[in-house]
């Protein structure tokens, strides 16, 4: 379920990022946004077009495993000192927005404030991840001649590509693993059971091997 999921929006958000491709004014903006991406890493990687691939594409998975359980965490720890009454205030603020995940995942609406927005996070910063991974890739082939977009891909595109979609099956895996607790609204139980998915022992080997693939897609492209 999490692998059709993942590929579904990549596709959507690939269509949207044709379309846009299509009207030089945004497309043209965008491009330009991406281009001085890889420069970001420059100063970090010492200029090394190994190392600044490589960076690249670790922080993104990492990211995209991660990032969303770094804001429940920080969610958890604001939990503990907020009064229960700024809740129900974040609620009403956060309502269209839920409006929109119950309308594609029903029983989101069944969590109280605190962990429909801890579900939330896991779920929605992986898939908007690979969401912009769609978008710029539809970008680029509007921009190149198919035949270039796909030789400049190959062979490390073929590694990096599985690589980042396991990343957001492994993150999209953490938040179906955690909805049981969740629906239980068990507090410390959650809590526990999130800082061991952070350190547990087969997210780490994943994580691990996603890395040497990383490392290997990183070779293969600048070789």
């Amino acid at each position: 379920m999490a692998l059709q999921l993942t590929l579904l929006v990549w596709l959507y958000l690939f269509t949207i990022g044709l379309l846009f491709g299509l009207v030089p004014s945004y497309s043209d903006a965008a491009m330009e946004k991406i281009s001085s991406l890889p420069s970001l890493f420059a100063p970090v990687s010492g200029g090394n077009p190994f190392f600044q691939i490589f960076l690249k594409n670790s922080l993104a998975s990492l990211t995209i495993i991660y990032l969303g359980i770094l804001f429940v965490l920080i969610e958890v720890k604001v939990y503990t000192v907020l009064p229960e009454e700024t809740y129900g205030l974040l609620k009403t603020l956060t309502k269209p927005l839920y409006k929109v995940a119950e309308a594609l995942h029903p029983p989101f609406k069944d969590f109280s404030p605190f962990f429909r927005s801890c579900y939330f996070f896991l779920n929605f910063v992986p898939l908007f991840a690979i969401g912009v991974n769609g978008v710029v890739m539809g970008l680029l082939l509007t921009h190149y001649p198919i035949r270039y977009f796909l030789s400049s891909l190959m062979p490390h595109g073929l590694i990096e590509f599985p690589a980042m979609v396991a990343s957001v099956v492994i993150a999209l895996n953490i938040a179906r693993d955690l909805k049981v607790t969740l629906f239980k609204e068990d507090f410390e139980g959650f809590t526990r059971e999130l800082q061991e998915r952070i350190v547990g022992g087969e997210t780490l080997r994943k994580v691990i091997f996603i890395q040497l693939l990383l490392l290997l897609a990183a070779y293969l492209e600048v070789k």
